[in-house]
């Protein structure tokens, strides 16, 4: 059991490097990572669906917080004020740093269970 409890610490110790709290439960974050709202906020900012974008935004923020993701904060504001703004250049330059950040988180979990499995 402890062995379970030193691998947990790992990976909380790699995300916090990151900058995810160390509260986040791995799992929910695996799963909003995995989420089709990064594809879905893309494709509506494509489309120049503002309204929509903002909606997916403001679920994706709530769940940053939620989670104590504080590496997505500042991106996705950056995003909001893009959209707000209504600028497709400037929204996807900012929504390409986001999804660089969840790579990143992405790596760090892949790279710990591979880690775990050998």
């Amino acid at each position: 059991m402890s062995n379970v409890k030193s691998c947990k610490d790992e990976l909380h110790k790699r995300l916090s490097t990151l900058g995810v709290e160390e509260t986040t439960d791995p799992k929910a974050l695996r799963i909003f990572l995995e989420s089709y709202d990064f594809m879905k906020l893309g494709q509506t900012i494509n489309r120049g669906q503002w309204n929509s974008a903002m909606m997916i935004l403001q679920r994706m923020d709530v769940l940053v917080q939620k989670q104590g993701i504080r590496c997505m904060i500042q991106p996705l504001k950056t995003v909001r004020m893009a959209v707000l703004g209504r600028n497709v250049k400037q929204a996807k330059q900012a929504l390409a740093t986001l999804i660089g950040k969840r790579v990143q988180l992405i790596k760090c979990m892949k790279e710990w269970v591979s880690e775990g499995e050998s």
